[in-house]
């Protein structure tokens, strides 16, 4: 389940946002429709945040998500169960359960050193991830992190990413009772504008895309329905 502001916060947001939309009328709610993301008439809603907190080891505790600068790591009490490598920058985390076992995993949105598949040093042309970077070398990952049997380890970790992601926010958003990813696009060249939105869906082995909406895109906030369904909040760039 999302985490969602505290109503007091969550009227003066809206009382806000109600405010902007005089002078930005072009603040919109998007949601997944149909097999794309849609503008829809603004609806009661709430903001929610990343879920940070669980019990991610099945030992009836809970467990707490924790950034330190550009690193994460999972708390059990006051010890410390796992951190995210020296090389990793972290730019989002969420507990989610993306992979559609049942049981909650940490996904991490991951700047790293690039690293090029083995294969790529025999190939005329570099191999097909070799201009996923930006200028300092470093790559956009999607990494989800798991316990397994003993400790807490990389359960998936996709190649670099051919367009990376500024955000990310994972939900049922297409009503079928899973957790599908919601991303915000962005270009290694540059790295501080999005330009799309797209919706990524667990295929068994990784993750296939439902579909991509084109859009330059300013700020943007995940809201929650009274029935739980996520939307958009999206102020356009124009």
């Amino acid at each position: 389940m999302p985490t969602v502001i505290p109503m007091r916060t969550a009227v003066f947001f809206l009382a806000v946002c109600s405010s902007i939309t005089i002078f930005r009328t072009h603040l919109t709610q998007w949601e997944w429709l149909d097999g794309d993301f849609t503008a829809v008439a603004p609806q009661p809603s709430v903001p929610v945040l990343p879920l940070r907190e669980a019990d991610l080891n099945s030992d009836g505790k809970i467990e707490r998500i924790v950034f330190i600068g550009d690193s994460v790591s999972i708390q059990g009490g006051l010890e410390t169960l796992w951190s995210s490598p020296s090389d990793w920058k972290i730019e989002q985390a969420q507990i989610s359960d993306l992979d559609h076992d049942g049981d909650p995993e940490l996904t991490l949105l991951v700047w790293r050193p690039v690293a090029p598949w083995p294969i790529d040093a025999f190939l005329p042309h570099g191999g097909r991830i070799a201009g996923f970077h930006d200028a300092q070398n470093q790559s956009c990952h999607i990494i989800l992190i798991r316990w397994v049997q003993t400790s807490f380890r990389e359960l998936w970790a996709g190649s670099a990413l051919a367009e990376p992601l500024l955000d990310f926010y994972a939900a049922d958003w297409n009503g079928d009772g899973r957790q599908e990813l919601m991303a915000v696009e962005t270009s290694y060249n540059q790295p501080s504008m999005a330009g799309a939105l797209s919706l990524w869906e667990w295929n068994g082995f990784g993750f296939s895309l439902m579909g991509r909406r084109r859009t330059r895109i300013g700020k943007i906030e995940i809201l929650t329905d009274r029935e739980g369904d996520p939307s958009i909040l999206i102020d356009p760039v124009e």
